[in-house]
């Protein structure tokens, strides 16, 4: 049994738990020490947990990978790039992978052939996220060092700041949102000189971009019927509008030599834009794979006789195992209890899932509470400026409720993911509780040119539906109005 008086630091939330297995692998790389083999930090997680919609470290770990981060960052500026390079090779040979194994008939393997296939395959994920370091590249790197980095950038390069800033907060590829929605205006600037839909450019985008609307296991991927929808809505912007989207979304290329920087601001602006892109180019992936085989995951549903939200809410041990034993090994009602809610823990090399009444008291212990004093200003980083905007609040946590979003409202959410695309699209202004200035919102926000205020901490926590706000997104300033 874990002992449970741990201090938790929340390091990324997305306002849902992710599928069990999703975590199993982070835990995994953990317990196969990834982080040095793979990242080179020689640094092991104790404490790490998926709780109440947040992934979380243990303090002694949150505060041991700032100091070790720091140390690093003195003897190698360009640390971050080297981890990008790392990731992004990575993220590839899942895709790689990923094509050798779509066309595969799941129903002619064995039960071992399934089992090994998904073992490989969380094995990638496992050295993908790197025993749990990817974290500190949320907290330490994207949240700390880089405000800290850019507000001296403000002090000292007054003269082509916004030049500067633009250039260094896009990722040095544009990403596969960027590339989709580049595809799409494209394809609607065609339709208006061809004075018709392009439905076969249509079905080919799709066939290439649908697990763009998917977020690990959240999701579906893009239909046909969204791709029409969305290409429709961009045909009534007009010719003019498509071209300044095209040019907001391609990536800017500046001579850095004509500013000045230091050598150690190279270094450091070079492993920003590699390390963003890379971040979100191994969330792609993994919503690449996990679209492209969900043949894999059926069929080992139907040998189960459980769902797909069934198998993913099982530990890989526990798939393995009842694949060998051709039954599943743990309660069905245990099953159904997980993907209802469930905390996954890992310390100390132990670990432990609790679901149903474990997990009810495991809540009560950790007394979870929400703010109720009233505030009516609320203060965060400025992602993508716009000046100010009057909205009424919209609150999303999950994907299925992306599609009730309205446009004009003001989307208020933990995090943004890439199945949150369409409501950012439609937005007046996005407010975050998380993100740094690298952060999928803040990318995806001035990809859009979306006002967007991130790392409020607690906007999620004390603004409602329906709220009439007014968003200040040259002072990262939200204001309650009556």
């Amino acid at each position: 049994m874990i002992k449970r008086k741990i201090k938790w630091i929340p390091v990324a939330r997305r306002g849902k738990n992710h599928a069990l297995l999703y975590v199993d692998g982070v835990g995994l790389g953990i317990k196969k020490n990834y982080a040095k083999i793979i990242y080179g930090i020689d640094y092991k997680i104790k404490n790490y947990r998926q709780f109440n919609g947040a992934r979380h470290l243990g303090e002694d770990d949150y505060q041991n990978l700032i100091n070790l981060l720091s140390k690093i960052h003195k003897k190698k500026p360009d640390y971050f790039y080297f981890y990008g390079q790392r990731m992004e090779k990575i993220a590839n040979k899942i895709i790689e992978k990923t094509n050798k194994l779509r066309k595969k008939k799941w129903e002619k393997l064995t039960n071992r052939e399934l089992a090994k296939i998904l073992e490989e395959m969380t094995d990638l994920q496992s050295k993908l996220w790197g025993g749990g370091i990817p974290y500190a590249y949320y907290f330490f790197f994207n949240d700390i060092f880089i405000r800290d980095f850019i507000n001296k950038l403000k002090d000292k390069y007054k003269k082509n700041l916004n030049e500067i800033i633009e250039f260094i907060s896009k990722p040095e590829k544009i990403t596969m949102v960027g590339k989709e929605r580049l595809n799409l205006l494209r394809i609607a600037n065609d339709c208006i000189k061809n004075k018709k839909i392009l439905k076969k450019r249509l079905f080919d985008h799709l066939k290439k971009y649908a697990f763009v609307n998917k977020y690990y296991f959240w999701g579906e991927g893009y239909t046909f019927q969204e791709i029409e929808k969305r290409v429709k809505e961009i045909i009534k912007q007009g010719q003019e509008y498509i071209k300044n989207e095209i040019k907001k979304i391609k990536t800017k290329k500046i001579n850095l030599a004509i500013y000045g920087f230091s050598n150690y601001e190279k270094k450091i602006i070079k492993a920003m834009k590699k390390a963003s892109y890379a971040m979100n180019f191994a969330n792609e992936a993994t919503n690449y794979y996990i679209y492209h085989l969900k043949g894999l995951f059926d069929e080992i549903a139907k040998r189960l006789k459980i769902s797909y939200e069934g198998v993913v809410s099982l530990r890989l041990s526990e798939i393995i195992s009842s694949l060998e034993k051709n039954k599943l090994v743990i309660p069905r009602k245990e099953v159904q209890k997980r993907i209802k809610d469930h905390a996954i823990i890992f310390s100390n090399g132990e670990s432990e899932v609790l679901s149903g009444k474990e997990l009810k008291k495991y809540y009560q212990e950790e007394k979870i509470k929400e703010i109720s004093v009233p505030i009516t200003e609320l203060r965060g980083m400025v992602a993508c400026p716009g000046g100010i905007i009057k909205g009424k609040v919209h609150i999303l946590k999950e994907t299925k409720e992306v599609s009730k979003f309205l446009k004009g409202e003001i989307l208020v959410t933990p995090m943004t993911n890439p199945t949150f695309v369409p409501a950012m699209q439609k937005a007046a202004a996005i407010i975050t509780d998380e993100g740094g200035f690298l952060s999928h919102t803040a990318i995806v926000s001035r990809e859009l040119n979306i006002p967007c205020i991130i790392g409020t901490k607690i906007a999620t926590k004390v603004l409602k539906d329906g709220d009439l706000v007014e968003v200040d997104a040259n002072k990262g300033v939200i204001r309650k109005i009556k």
